[in-house]
């Protein structure tokens, strides 16, 4: 865990402790423990408070994670200087609890920090405060939290793995979205793309995905639908990008005002529409669309016959 990261552990560990000064109506032990509002060698210590003492447990367990999210992810810059700025312009608690309610969703869901639990926690003390001022009562919870280094080198393999594969993930869409021919394939890095956004957690990296990501509606929204008349009652179309012949197995939907048995074939890559206009009048206005439904959009397209 480097400096940084140990100077905010500090500051998560000691900026409640300013709680204690208001009455203490109940606490769960006589005494208070030597532990609460100091660092230790090896552990996480911290607090939280709320109208609820479940919801202080909760401030609490999402803090820890917090603090073994920032010792492990080198690229974490974000929630450390928010912390710090906030902690700086005003001293009060529940501007720390903003910040770490602010990661929770994406921090709960790591895959690498799931396994960590209260049950685990060494020691835990909670006050029942009362604040004259507003003249409200809250919970304050505290706990002290094994962080041996051999967990922290355990936690910062697992992120490695899984950051690295997803760092690569998102690069392989880069890569591809170039040349891209195949639009099934496209639409499953779009998916991609969109995970790997829910995971990152760094602005930096956000910033690249979302680049990435505007590179794929860009190519969804050039793509055109060329078609060729094979005979009075067939049409071949192709879907194409900039010129470049693309593929899916997408079928269109099919809609006309008076011809009747009309079909979609898909041949590698090319739409044979096939069609009987024995109902149709003479008239400008007949035609066949076709609807091609994707995830990024929808293409129409008009045949007229």
């Amino acid at each position: 865990m480097n400096v940084k990261h140990l100077i905010i552990s500090l500051c998560l560990c000691l900026f409640p402790v300013s709680l204690f000064s208001q009455n203490v109506i109940e606490r769960s032990m006589k005494k208070r423990p030597e532990w609460v509002g100091t660092t230790m060698q090896g552990y996480l210590i911290v607090s939280a408070s709320a109208n609820e003492l479940e919801y202080a447990k909760q401030k609490c367990l999402t803090s820890i994670k917090v603090q073994m999210l920032e010792s492990i992810a080198q690229n974490v810059e974000y929630s450390t200087e928010t912390l710090i700025e906030q902690i700086t312009q005003n001293q009060n608690v529940e501007t720390n609890i903003a910040f770490t309610q602010k990661g929770k969703t994406t921090i709960v869901n790591l895959p690498y920090l799931t396994g960590i639990s209260l049950s685990k926690a060494e020691a835990s003390y909670w006050e029942l405060c009362y604040d004259k001022e507003t003249q409200e009562r809250f919970y304050t919870f505290s706990v002290l939290y094994p962080y041996p280094e051999r967990e922290y080198q355990s936690l910062k393999k697992d992120f490695e793995k899984m950051d690295g594969e997803m760092v690569d993930m998102v690069k392989g869409c880069e890569m591809r979205i170039q040349r891209q021919t195949n639009l099934d394939d496209a639409e499953n890095d779009f998916v991609k793309l969109n995970l790997a956004k829910e995971y990152f957690f760094d602005k930096a990296r956000i910033l690249w995905v979302d680049s990435i990501i505007e590179l794929y509606k860009r190519f969804f929204s050039n793509i055109m639908v060329d078609n060729e008349l094979v005979s009075d009652n067939c049409y071949r179309c192709y879907l194409k990008n900039n010129g470049v012949l693309l593929s899916c197995s997408v079928v269109p939907r099919l809609k006309s005002e008076c011809a009747t048995d009309v079909k979609c074939v898909i041949d590698k890559g090319v739409y044979l529409v096939t069609f009987s206009n024995e109902d149709c009048i003479e008239d400008e206005h007949n035609y066949i669309e076709l609807n091609f439904r994707f995830s990024l959009c929808n293409i129409k397209h008009k045949l007229y016959f």
